[in-house]
């Protein structure tokens, strides 16, 4: 996260401003990054960077440095003591100083698909990556209504406290959510469940992503599933799709239990094309997933493990994603960071 600190907290030398400049300045080193620009010779004049230890005045002047050579960013942590509408010291460092945390729908089965884009968009991951591994970044559960509850939750902690966080509690809190369509086919609008939480999202201002396809697993390149032994005649049907059947198929399950005139029509019209002996087979049986020892396990577990496969590459990921959507939910979170 970027932030700037006005003039007005530089000049304030009072031991509590000092100490709340301090506790901030322990949260950036390579974790956020200061702008500075008109408020340089307030800066270096004042008490508190006056009794900073050496090496940290030097880090300071490299943030003072780059604030030259780049442009004021659009998102800025404004931290002011006197005005309304900039954050105070100690709101700021409560936001500096929590992780963002990442909502997935299940957060132990998702987190195969974020490290994913890691593991293969290396630049646009880089910075994912460092604050994952420091546990500035974090994932959290968030399968369909426990979202709304798990926000309102700690907005009330903010709520309870209105002398030290007067603002909006929603304005304190850093959360990004990677949520599923759900849709079974291209044309179909998000169902009521959906539109709801993307109100609630919105009117709380917490930044989110929509994926395009059906869920995540709608993502994995067609090379890994060469790896799922025993289901040669299912996996032969499903790699015969087309880019936009797999983008809405449950490959899971297929058409369980239904025969192919009892389908939506839309989804007759998406499918319409595939051969007599698919729609049997994706009416008659599912995907299964076995150990070592013919054990059969969970496919929602183990299919998503997949993604840490081998044969998962980022031209492969791209692929099957058919668009820039991979690249963009990376910005997105890197943004927030």
């Amino acid at each position: 996260m970027i932030f700037t600190i006005s003039k007005d907290v530089f000049e304030d030398n009072s031991d509590s401003n000092i100490r709340e400049l301090y506790k901030i300045w322990l949260q950036v080193d390579e974790r956020h990054r200061m702008y500075i620009y008109d408020e340089i010779e307030s800066l270096l004049n004042c008490e508190w960077f006056k009794s900073l230890p050496k090496p940290f005045q030097d880090e300071i002047k490299e943030h003072i440095a780059w604030s030259g050579l780049n442009p004021q960013p659009t998102s800025l942590l404004k931290i002011s003591n006197e005005s309304s509408g900039n954050f105070s010291t100690m709101e700021a460092y409560e936001i500096l100083s929590t992780p963002l945390t990442l909502i997935l729908e299940n957060a132990e089965n998702d987190a195969y698909f974020i490290r994913a884009l890691l593991n293969n968009f290396k630049k646009k991951g880089r910075k994912i990556e460092q604050h994952l591994n420091n546990g500035w970044l974090k994932f959290g559960m968030g399968a369909g209504s426990t979202i709304p509850n798990l926000i309102r939750s700690e907005k009330r902690r903010f709520d309870e406290n209105k002398d030290s966080f007067p603002k909006n509690s929603h304005s304190y809190l850093r959360y990004f959510a990677l949520i599923d369509s759900d849709k079974l086919h291209p044309d179909q609008p998000l169902k009521d469940e959906k539109q709801n939480l993307v109100q609630f999202l919105e009117e709380n201002e917490i930044p989110f992503h929509i994926l395009a396809k059906r869920e995540m697993e709608n993502y994995l390149p067609d090379a890994v599933f060469e790896e799922i032994s025993h289901n040669e005649d299912y996996i032969r049907c499903y790699l015969s799709l087309s880019d936009v059947q797999k983008d809405f198929f449950d490959i899971g399950s297929g058409f369980p239990n239904k025969r192919f005139e009892q389908l939506l029509p839309e989804i007759k019209d998406l499918y319409g094309g595939i051969s007599a002996t698919s729609k049997d087979i994706f009416r008659n049986r599912e995907l299964e997933i076995k150990d070592k020892n013919g054990k059969k396990l969970s496919v929602k577990t183990e299919l998503p493990k997949l993604f840490l496969s081998q044969n998962v590459t980022q031209e492969g990921l791209q692929n099957r994603a058919g668009s820039d959507e991979l690249q963009k939910i990376l910005d997105k979170i890197s943004e927030l960071l």
